[in-house]
């Protein structure tokens, strides 16, 4: 990064016990007005203190007449030329602060983010190209990545000058520091160099507010950066930063230069190396060239490993996950979708085409975006089936018992690259992410108000509390189970489910076998759920000392004890997802079992309406 622009706001004592202070700003002129008018360029400080003041001034007649130059006109005060400012110096609210020329946000369609300091990003890359940052609460410095600075200038065919002063001061100077003072003017630099330095010493000056002696010293810096000529007969975007002729890709026929496929400034001056091919040739690249992308503001990476900056690049319509472990794309569409300037980040993740054996085993993993998205599906669905499970009882407005999104933050982010390498760290966190998306949305209205019709304690865990929400859809799901094999009353379905919980609990409770058994398959298709929420306590950083318990919860659900993996993870998410459509289908199964036996309870007290009017009559 280059820095446009610094102003400190209050002067900073030095290490050496000198007050220091540096205003740093910078304008654009003509190329080669600096050189012609190199001698009058002395004092930084306050080179750019006309901005936006209209001035007067009385000709021979004396007559006063209002000035004013517009901001891409600036008129230096002490002689002939004309600049634009870049990075200035203006109060603001009281206090100094810095602004920059809105024409390089404008050029590069920057747009702005604010974080710990202002940035602008340009959103054709995800680059940070502009920041603003305070530093140590009162130097304030503007700086602009160097490739985007070479650019404008060369867009603006202007050059860049930057002026700079530097002001050490010493308060009640002993003698000794006096005498080590030397006095006077010093001018470094020339024309030619495109750089002017004036150094000026005083030694025991007198203070204008204060009746004390002050050493100082003070440096006015100038120099200029010159423009590169634009090529007019080769006028597309810049050359790429790298030899794009050596660059070639694997594919079977061979190694190919992406460059052949796509036009980019002095394609016409080289030779690509590689051989000849097909634009449709197949590319191999290892998923860990995604994360950068995946972690980046501006960027999306789709289900298919389609990478998107925006509305500005992207690399569609080929590209395909294998597994958790490739990626894969015609060199055509990288080399027209993908931006060139991210072409060496792709190079160094290119891999052989693997083998046919290689393939089946890699492709035989579900990748993770895929994963993710069937588990949202299958939440969803849960939704629906208890909605329909509520409506079965009477009860119509029912939120949703599962209100995580597929789009939110939590499921992109176990959606992004899990490299086989990563060890226990990564495996609890996107254990935390999981029970974030999962358990932690899930909300006790929905399930409540149908425990509730058919007795109030079935929505409690004990007189005083509420049970949580995966325990209500536990016995939601028993009660469907129950009415799928019995036709029982509500208050029989109540001590039912409470004699099957104080079973579990290990309470002397005798239970049928056939209800032991539906009470044991229906807690089992909950033990994944119960895993999550156990291992999220357990495990998290905060809860060292419960190591072990994080540990036991793996093992009840067939973990190792330790080295989770990926595979590992995979193996949890898809049991989630089994376990979420076995009760939705017990759920949906038991909503028609229920709707039937209604409708045949009514259909009975109907014929015996009608018998009875019949035998009245006679």
């Amino acid at each position: 990064m280059f820095r446009l622009g610094t102003y400190t706001r209050e002067k900073q004592k030095h290490f050496l016990g000198a007050s220091e202070a540096i205003v740093r700003q910078s304008m654009l002129m003509q190329p080669g007005e600096f050189k012609e008018n190199f001698e009058s360029f002395n004092e930084t400080r306050h080179c750019l203190d006309g901005l936006g003041k209209p001035t007067w001034f009385r000709d021979s007649t004396r007559k006063n007449t209002l000035v004013y130059l517009p901001f891409n006109l600036f008129k230096f005060p002490w002689f002939e030329c004309y600049a634009e400012p870049v990075v200035f110096a203006m109060k603001e609210k009281g206090r100094m602060d810095l602004f920059i020329n809105p024409d390089i946000s404008l050029l590069f369609r920057l747009e702005k983010v604010q974080d710990d300091h202002d940035s602008w990003y340009d959103p054709h890359n995800g680059k940070e190209v502009l920041r603003k940052e305070v530093i140590n609460g009162n130097e304030v410095a503007f700086e602009i990545r160097c490739s985007y600075l070479a650019r404008y200038l060369t867009i603006r065919q202007m050059a860049l000058i930057v002026g700079c002063f530097r002001s050490l001061e010493v308060l009640d100077p002993s003698e000794s520091v006096i005498h080590k003072v030397e006095t006077g003017k010093v001018a470094l630099g020339s024309a030619s160099e495109g750089s002017k330095a004036l150094v000026e010493s005083f030694a025991n000056v007198r203070s204008n507010r204060r009746d004390q002696a002050i050493a100082k010293r003070w440096l006015n810096l100038w120099f200029e950066i010159e423009p590169k000529e634009v090529d007019v007969d080769d006028p597309l975007s810049d050359e790429p930063g790298f030899d794009i002729f050596s660059m070639t890709l694997p594919t079977r026929s061979g190694n190919i230069a992406p460059g052949r496929f796509t036009d980019f400034k002095g394609k016409k001056k080289g030779n690509f190396k590689g051989c000849d091919g097909s634009d449709m040739e197949t590319v191999y690249f290892s998923q860990e060239v995604l994360h950068k992308y995946q972690e980046t503001v501006g960027f999306e990476v789709d289900n298919e490993g389609n990478v998107f900056c925006r509305r500005e690049w992207g690399l569609s319509g080929s590209t395909q996950l294998i597994g958790n472990e490739l990626v894969c794309t015609w060199i055509g569409d990288f080399a027209t979708g993908v931006l060139i300037e991210e072409w060496p980040h792709w190079k160094q993740y290119s891999v052989v085409p693997p083998s046919a054996d290689t393939m089946s085993i890699v492709a035989n993993e579900i990748p993770l975006p895929k994963l993710i998205k069937a588990l949202c599906d299958a939440l969803c669905s849960l939704n629906r089936d208890i909605k329909g499970f509520s409506e079965a009882f009477g009860i119509l407005d029912c939120e949703p018992f599962w209100q995580g999104s597929e789009d939110s933050i939590i499921a992109k982010q176990l959606k992004w690259v899990y490299p086989n390498s990563y060890g226990d760290e990564q495996f609890v966190k996107r254990m935390t992410f999981l029970s974030n998306l999962v358990t932690e949305e899930f909300q006790s209205n929905p399930i409540t108000a149908v425990l509730s019709k058919f007795e109030s304690r079935l929505t409690q865990k004990d007189k005083k509390t509420m049970t949580s929400p995966r325990n209500l859809l536990l016995r939601m799901t028993l009660i469907a189970a129950l009415i799928e094999k019995f036709d029982c009353s509500n208050s029989e379905v109540a001590d039912l489910i409470m004699d099957m919980e104080r079973f579990q609990e290990k309470k002397e409770v005798s239970l049928e076998e056939d209800l032991k058994k539906l009470y044991l398959d229906i807690y089992d298709k909950f033990s994944v759920l119960a895993f999550l929420h156990d291992f999220r306590n357990f495990a998290e950083i905060a809860h060292k000392a419960c190591e072990g318990k994080a540990r036991e919860a793996a093992v009840k659900l067939g973990l190792p004890t330790s080295g989770w993996k990926r595979r590992n993870f995979i193996d949890v998410v898809s049991k989630i997802t089994e376990r979420a459509n076995e009760i939705g289908t017990i759920l949906e199964y038991a909503s028609g079992v229920h709707r039937e036996r209604s409708w045949r309870k009514q259909q009975d007290k109907k014929r015996d309406a009608n018998s009875r009017r019949a035998q009245e009559k006679e």
